[in-house]
């Protein structure tokens, strides 16, 4: 978070603390000596102890401060107070009013309210289940303000502050959404896919009723892997319970062809399906783009290390000879494979490729190379223990 201030306050002077806040409010509503309204009930409420009931009160005026108080530094110190005297009274709750208020506020500076916020979650244990409301009052007021950002930078967190805070499954839901829907807006794709994708993990021990709530948000995941051109591993959410909920769907069927098909089965299923990509509201010329790159990708996977042939990625792309080192620049730019191409004998060199799939196959594959390893290194262990025999010779 960002930097904060806490304010230590002793007990005994909860009140007469509290009477200073009661005084400022009244001098900014322009009460005078002999007729004050709002000063009179709260100091008489102060004098009943009871502290929960003024501090409602004031916590409703805190539009009042942020319009009226100009200096940066007066208004957190102002803030600081209540948010002091509303934790050692226990009335934490309060201060989850005062994040919302300030969050929705159109009044003050944007910098002022953001740092104010971030005191009310920093003055909170770490554990404090309220910091669950405080942050989601911080993530929409970031989206209101252009902080987004600052929200992107603590995604590799959050996990672990949930936790913390002892979250229910309906707050992380709640919350992922949420994040979801406003990174989409601030344009960072691939931070709402991934939450999204975190929503729907929350779905992996649910019941069948609770599970089908989310297809709408299923089918949204599979849409935005397939248009995010930074997507091209489709495993991970194929495992997903919520995903494989839709499989009578053919949304389903299409995030098959992505997962382990090729532009062929695509094409098959395009012509099969009237209108279903302008349905799922896709663009087919970027499908049929990113399709074919895995259709390479698992072309050049068969022949790891090797070569292939330019007619055989012809063939399986279903493109003109003059495309063919295109698409491989493509892939390769992509990081999807590492590979060279030979020009003059018209094939690609093959190091690696991606597996679109982590299948029993694969295992065998990283066996077999490893096995390769092992012998390699004892083949250098062996020289060097030679080398060393020779040298001691002498």
């Amino acid at each position: 978070m960002l930097a904060s201030s806490r304010y230590v306050l002793p007990q005994e002077e909860i009140k007469p603390e509290a009477l200073k806040l009661v005084n400022l409010i009244s001098s900014l509503k322009d009460e005078g000596e002999g007729e004050a309204p709002f000063y009179s009930e709260l100091l008489q409420l102060l004098e009943d102890d009871k502290v929960a009931d003024a501090f409602s009160k004031i916590i409703e005026e805190t539009d009042l401060i942020l319009t009226k108080i100009k200096s940066e530094r007066d208004l957190e110190s102002i803030f600081n107070l209540e948010i002091a005297i509303c934790i050692k009274s226990n009335l934490k709750q309060l201060v989850v009013r005062l994040a919302n208020i300030i969050s929705e506020s159109q009044n003050g500076k944007a910098s002022r309210k953001m740092k104010i916020l971030n005191n009310i979650y920093s003055n909170l244990e770490v554990n404090d289940p309220l910091r669950y409301d405080i942050y989601f009052a911080i993530v929409k007021f970031s989206a209101k303000n252009d902080y987004m950002d600052i929200i992107v930078n603590h995604l590799v967190k959050l996990d672990l502050w949930l936790k913390n805070w002892g979250s229910s499954v309906e707050q992380k839901r709640e919350l992922f959404l949420t994040l979801r829907n406003l990174l989409n807006e601030s344009n960072h794709k691939m931070e709402a896919y991934e939450c999204l994708f975190k929503y729907l993990l929350t779905f992996e021990n649910a019941d069948a009723n609770t599970l089908n709530t989310s297809k709408d948000n299923a089918r949204e995941a599979i849409k935005e892997a397939i248009n995010n051109e930074s997507i091209f591993n489709f495993e991970e959410l194929f495992k997903l319970r919520s995903i494989q909920n839709l499989n009578s769907e053919p949304c389903f069927e299409l995030a098959k062809i992505f997962l382990a098909g090729d532009i062929k089965e695509y094409d098959s299923f395009v012509s099969s399906h009237n209108n279903i990509i302008n349905e799922l509201s896709l663009n087919d010329e970027e499908c049929r783009k990113k399709i074919r790159m895995l259709t390479l990708v698992t072309v050049v996977g068969q022949e790891i290390p090797g070569r292939v042939n330019y007619s055989v990625v012809q063939e399986a792309l279903n493109v003109p000879e003059e495309e063919v080192e295109l698409w491989i620049l493509d892939v390769i730019r992509a990081g999807l494979i590492d590979a060279k191409m030979n020009q003059l004998d018209k094939t690609i060199i093959v190091n690696r490729a991606t597996p679109r799939q982590f299948t029993e196959n694969e295992w065998k594959k990283l066996d077999t190379r490893i096995d390769e390893w092992k012998k390699n290194l004892d083949d250098i262990l062996n020289v060097i223990a030679n080398a060393k025999l020779i040298a001691q010779s002498h």
